[in-house]
């Protein structure tokens, strides 16, 4: 048997909160599923200082976009 639960707005002002969702706009993989890796003006890699290729993507600046949100939270978690 198929219930209905209504929730009463005291409720639902309770369990409103902040969400962080983010997508990231960079695939990190090719459609042949290997990872897509910066390169230079003429197409060669860009290594990192151990010299391995860098994977191109942009999970920085979701990161930092998530530290943000996290301090404007005031997270117990998140030591600023």
């Amino acid at each position: 048997q198929f219930k209905k639960f209504w929730l009463d707005g005291k409720m639902i002002k309770e369990i409103d909160y902040p969400i962080f969702f983010a997508v990231n706009q960079k695939s990190l993989k090719n459609n042949k599923g290997e990872y897509r890796y910066k390169r230079g003006l003429k197409g060669e890699l860009i290594l990192d200082k151990h010299g391995h290729p860098i994977i191109d993507h942009d999970m920085d600046e979701i990161a930092e976009a998530f530290v943000k949100f996290a301090k404007e939270q005031n997270f117990n978690f998140w030591r600023a």
